[in-house]
């Protein structure tokens, strides 16, 4: 039986996921529900934290996938969703800057886009790397 080497770029995201946006969700509900901390604007609009509970549990589950699928050989397919998954965020980020900045400052503005920009770029080399090494393999 051929064992597959970990992915250990997605090992490393899909846990960082896990955590991250654990700890989001709950600093949402506890921003929402008292009026403190870098979510305490979610006190003035409750409903908002519909979404940000969405984003948040949907890219939970992307980090388990992640996590799941980091000893696939076809990694690389993950690393993709990885992309694609903090392209979303980042377009709707960029798209609403003036809101975002409005609303939640420009801190918050500049950490979220710290945060999902350089995964984009981890991941795509990722991926190429991980697809390179996959067809070297398939030829071999």
């Amino acid at each position: 039986m051929k064992t597959t080497k970990t992915n250990r770029v997605l090992l490393i995201h899909g846990y960082f996921l896990v955590i991250v946006t654990l700890v989001n969700t709950v600093a949402s509900l506890y921003g929402m529900k008292t009026g403190e901390g870098m979510f305490g604007f979610l006190k003035e609009m409750p409903f908002s934290e519909v979404g940000f509970f969405q984003a948040y549990m949907l890219m939970m589950i992307v980090g388990i996938v992640l996590i799941l699928n980091a000893k696939s050989e076809q990694s690389w397919k993950y690393d993709l969703l990885s992309v694609v998954a903090h392209l979303v965020p980042l377009t709707a980020l960029f798209m609403l800057k003036g809101e975002v900045q409005q609303i939640m400052g420009v801190k918050i503005f500049i950490a979220s886009a710290a945060i999902h920009f350089p995964w984009v770029i981890v991941e795509s080399i990722t991926a190429y790397l991980q697809y390179k090494k996959a067809h070297e393999t398939a030829v071999q």
